[in-house]
């Protein structure tokens, strides 16, 4: 029996969008982690491609007060698990 299942999706980080947002805040990385609330190491993988989003973490950037105006589409990016 075949698996039907859709592909599953990855949402990884946009980087230069945050790199625009922290400078814009003059803030540090660590800084918006906090009112993320999410762990610098976290935030760290997340910007650095080494670690995909997950449905909170998502939840938590579009919950966050200084990432308010940004759509989804430019907070993330999104890849077919085979490709991630």
């Amino acid at each position: 029996m075949m698996n039907t299942s859709p592909p599953q999706t990855l949402f990884w980080l946009q980087r230069h969008v945050i790199e625009r947002v922290l400078e814009d805040h003059c803030w540090s990385q660590e800084a918006l982690a906090d009112e993320v609330g999410i762990s610098r190491v976290h935030f760290n993988r997340l910007l650095n491609g080494h670690r995909p989003l997950t449905r909170r973490t998502r939840r938590k950037l579009l919950d966050c007060a200084v990432l308010q105006g940004l759509s989804p589409d430019e907070l993330w990016a999104r890849t077919p698990a085979s490709e991630g």
